[in-house]
């Protein structure tokens, strides 16, 4: 089975943002840290956009992310992805110029016995920290039961992943706006 990284394809739809002050005002418990997990602050629906991206597009995608770890779905989107997805992850309204949009916060992160750990490099700064990962590569036998989405324990959990379902399933519907890598 394949696994892939999920990306946000900027190049051609709008870029999702959040209002930060929005968030912190209408949410005094907020934590990003918290995501990833299920949630343990009451979520108040942002205001949230999407804005031209570098490229100048005004395409409105039907998925996007935020955060690298959470996607942005559009009500026909969630309507569409749900079988997939409602039982590995949490939604979460939007509000402002995005409603209609739902934050979605998968909970599944897969531990590194997924993970060929004697091929997998990384990136580190000057000062030894771990910066990113530069080489990912999947044990052969990972199985048909990984979840649709999910992150890596092995990455912090900065990068989203999908199975081979998934993947199908954006394409089959013509679903727009992340690049499943």
């Amino acid at each position: 089975m394949t696994i892939y990284c999920i990306k946000p394809d900027i190049e051609n739809f709008m870029f999702f943002t959040i209002n930060d002050l929005d968030v912190y005002e209408k949410m005094d418990d907020f934590d990003i840290e918290g995501f990833g997990k299920p949630l343990k602050f009451s979520w108040v629906a942002p205001a949230a956009e999407f804005i031209k991206s570098d490229s100048g597009s005004t395409v409105l995608p039907d998925i996007s992310q935020w955060n690298g770890s959470d996607l942005i779905l559009s009500d026909s989107a969630k309507t569409t992805l749900d079988h997939l997805l409602k039982n590995n992850g949490e939604y979460y309204p939007l509000a402002g110029s995005c409603r209609g949009y739902w934050l979605y916060n998968p909970i599944r992160r897969l531990g590194n016995d997924i993970v060929d750990l004697e091929k997998t490099t990384s990136i580190y700064f000057d000062d030894g920290a771990w910066d990113r990962l530069e080489k990912l590569v999947f044990k052969p036998n990972v199985g048909k039961d990984i979840p649709a989405v999910f992150t890596l324990e092995i990455d912090r959990g900065v990068n989203l992943y999908c199975s081979e379902a998934f993947k199908a399933e954006v394409e089959k519907c013509a679903l727009t706006g992340i690049n499943i890598l």
